[in-house]
């Protein structure tokens, strides 16, 4: 934030509070939710997030950015931190994410239910229930399952185009 627009975090916060909720930080009296993303920009976040945390709890705060080893080696944010892995989607998640269709939860249960029970008659009502759902793709099956095998199994990338996530990906893994 700082080398862009010559602010600070804390700046921001208090403009924010006193112009949209009309009180002072330390008089909030209604919990409010923020979300900081690229907080490396501004060299005192951790310590701009712990005078936030000191002067009010009804203030929660969620801090990101791609420098999550810088994130991780502040002394005022570490006890203070809660780390959280984003993992990637299911298929079915990913279909709900990407094409908004929706697979009840227990037709997950109907292969460990086939493997474990050899319940041939719920596997194959299921398969039916799918084929109908997959019915409503953009694209062939086959296709929409590649692609999320090779790109958009993270939430990240569903919609972002094919460069874009390669870019992001190789980045991540630098």
């Amino acid at each position: 934030m700082k080398s862009f627009y010559d602010v600070n975090i804390l700046d921001v916060i208090t403009n924010f509070i006193e112009n949209i909720h009309q009180t002072t930080m330390v008089e909030l009296n209604k919990p409010i939710f923020l979300l900081i993303d690229e907080v490396h920009f501004d060299k005192n976040w951790a310590l701009i997030g712990k005078i936030v945390y000191d002067n009010n709890n009804n203030i929660f705060m969620i801090f990101t950015g791609l420098s999550a080893i810088e994130l991780q080696i502040h002394a005022d944010a570490i006890r203070r931190m809660e780390k959280e892995p984003i993992f990637p989607c299911t298929f079915p998640e990913y279909l709900f994410l990407k094409q908004n269709i929706h697979f009840p939860k227990e037709m997950s249960f109907a292969l460990q239910d086939l493997i474990l029970n050899g319940n041939v008659d719920l596997a194959i009502t299921n398969e039916r229930k799918i084929q109908e759902s997959m019915i409503n793709l953009d694209n062939d099956p086959y296709i929409e399952f590649k692609k999320f095998l090779t790109q958009h199994s993270f939430p990240f990338s569903l919609k972002m185009q094919d460069f874009q996530i390669h870019e992001r990906l190789w980045y991540f893994n630098i």
